[in-house]
């Protein structure tokens, strides 16, 4: 090593990949896996009938807001709340499928996304209801929990979700300090 006397430190940020984050994506992420994925598969195992729900036609709504190139503050409150009712139904259908199967247990990663998801629905309806735009420890993907969103300040991107790592560098040798998908100081 030839310049031990010199330190460079830094905080950045190591980015995840995921779709930029809003409520309804996040909402229809969480009626998607419960309503086509996890409740049918269910009710194919153990030969009990599909709960009622307006999913398709949620599908079809959600299509066409998608489809939208200027989604307005009415629209976009419709659909969440049309997404959170929806998504309520779909927690209550499988707590009652698992209840009426009583050894119908979900897999450990189910299980998991499962626990995620009623986490989102509290905080969504949170936010929806005190009409407030900051949870603590809120949940932007339904499949990586655990990314944060963390404000850079950047121009071009002023918010990055992934690890927010602490380095030092000495003579080329990079050092990581401190690593948190938590922003910190």
């Amino acid at each position: 090593m030839q310049s031990v006397n010199m330190l460079m430190m830094d905080a950045t940020c190591y980015e995840s990949y995921i779709r930029f984050p809003t409520d309804v994506k996040l909402l229809w992420e969480c009626c998607e896996w419960l309503w086509e994925k996890t409740i049918p598969d269910i009710c194919k195992m153990f030969k009990e009938k599909m709960p009622r729900s307006k999913f398709l036609e949620q599908k079809n709504k959600q299509l066409f807001y998608s489809k939208l190139r200027r989604k307005t503050h009415r629209k976009t409150i419709s659909r969440k709340r049309a997404l959170l009712k929806l998504l309520t139904k779909g927690i209550e259908s499988l707590e009652t499928l698992l209840h009426k199967t009583k050894g119908g247990k979900l897999s450990q990663k189910l299980t998991a996304c499962f626990a995620t998801i009623k986490t989102i629905k509290e905080q969504q309806e949170y936010l929806f209801k005190n009409k407030a735009s900051k949870v603590s420890d809120r949940i932007v993907s339904l499949h990586k929990p655990y990314v944060r969103p963390i404000v850079r300040g950047k121009e071009n991107k002023p918010i990055e979700f992934g690890v927010k790592v602490h380095m030092m560098q000495v003579d080329g040798i990079n050092i990581i300090e401190h690593a948190s998908y938590d922003n910190f100081n």
